[in-house]
Order: structure tokens, then sequence, then C-alpha cells
């Protein structure tokens, strides 16, 4: 399996704190079958690295300290990008994508989508990117109405949900949401957005969860097929095709 979001590089952000937790966390990771891990961590985090060259530079330079420490896990250099970040990115830079790809991961405002969001997946299909919703059972427009999620398909995104929200750890409404996403077939990957080793627990119930609702083919679907082709990995596929 392959997670494309989780913050397992250390100091970066709110993930790992330090090298023994990432490498905890690795150790966890490999113990439930994933066998490459997608480090994402926010961009920004505070008012730090919003320069993507500079935040990549940071971001391998950890990822080396865990890959000389026998990692058990393939790590793949990443970003969460907040979407107020991403008009910034596309005008000077790119947003920081999975290596090889046009695919980046993006997060809205857990209080609800902002205004111009059309206009941003407007403007990120016209650069030939293809954005990765995060967590998107917590969106209050997702709960209130799962078709909310089309939008980002018709401008070539894809729709992630948390291991950790279908497991309830978010609270009921997300839980639900998620179910009813997987059920109507509107979830193109599932991520554990690993914070800390304690999720882990999370994580695994997640994963009991989802082949208990889906079966073991979509499960196999969603936590290697699909994201190993947005990741990259797939030379076939670099995006997911609806």
């Amino acid at each position: 399996m392959l997670d494309l979001h989780c913050h397992i590089a250390p100091g970066l952000d709110d993930g790992a704190q330090d090298v023994r937790q990432s490498l905890e966390m690795a150790r966890g990771l490999a113990e439930l079958g994933f066998r490459q891990v997608a480090a994402t961590p926010h961009l920004p985090w505070g008012s730090l690295f919003t320069d993507p060259v500079e935040f990549l530079a940071v971001l391998n330079s950890r990822l080396e300290q865990l890959r000389g420490r026998d990692c058990p896990v393939q790590l793949l250099a990443g970003a969460e990008h907040f979407s107020d970040v991403v008009p910034l990115l596309l005008e000077k830079h790119r947003p920081v994508c999975y290596p090889g790809t046009d695919n980046f991961l993006m997060e809205l405002p857990l209080s609800g989508f902002p205004a111009r969001l059309p206009d941003l997946l407007f403007r990120i299909e016209v650069r030939g990117l293809h954005p990765l919703l995060a967590h998107v059972e917590r969106y209050p427009q997702v709960q209130q109405d799962i078709a909310a999620v089309d939008m980002f398909h018709a401008r070539g995104g894809a729709v992630l949900i948390n291991l950790t929200g279908l497991a309830g750890d978010w609270g009921r409404e997300a839980q639900k949401t998620c179910e009813r996403l997987l059920r109507a077939g509107k979830v193109d990957a599932v991520t554990s957005d690993l914070h800390s080793p304690e999720q882990l627990e999370s994580v695994a119930r997640g994963l009991q969860l989802l082949e208990e609702l889906v079966g073991e083919q979509e499960r196999r679907r969603l936590c290697r097929q699909v994201p190993r082709q947005l990741a990259g990995l797939d030379p076939a596929e670099k995006q997911v095709e609806r």
C-alpha cells in the first residue's frame, strides 16, 4: 500500500516532532502493510517555507535523516498545500508535486469552501496540474451533500478521505460522510494523514472498516492501485481517469 498524505517528516509542522517519532510512525505503517509513504508537511506552516524550492530542500534533508536510520518504508517528498497559498505558487513557482507528476495535495479551510474555489480549480487545470483534495469528509459542504466533490473530479482532481476519519476520530458526521462517499464510488484514494504514533491504532481500525464496507478488491484499489498512479510509481498512468 501507499500513503499519499502523512506528516512523518520530523520537526516541520504539527506532525512528528523528532526522528524517533518519525521512525515509530514508519514502523507502525509498515506493520499495517504500507510500503511507500509520502511525507506531506503543511505548506506553509506559520511563515516558514513558502518558497517551494527552499521547502523541498529542507524536507529532503529531513527525509535523508530517516533513510539513514533504516526507515522501513520508501519515503516520497510532497506537501499539503493550504488552498490560499496555491494562487501565489501558480503565479511565481508551482506547487510541490509528487515526484515526476503534476499531482499535488491541497486542503481547503475546514470552515467551508472558499468563495473563489471554482476559479482556483480552473486556474489549476489550465496549468495542467491536478489537485488531490485532502480529507474531504471534514468539509461542511461535503457533509451536507456528497455531490459537492463532483466539481473536483470535473476539473481533473482526485478526492481523498482519511482512514482516521472513517474510524470516527473526527466525529460521527465525518465518519458517516466517509461511508456515503465510499458507497457512492466518489473516493479515489484513502490516506492516513498520520500526525503521531498514537494515531496508528485508528489507521488500523480504518483499514478494517474500509474492507468491511467495500470489500478486498476495492480496498486494494483505494490503498494501492490509485495511490501508486497518483504518486507516479505506475508509469502507465499518473492521474485517475473517471
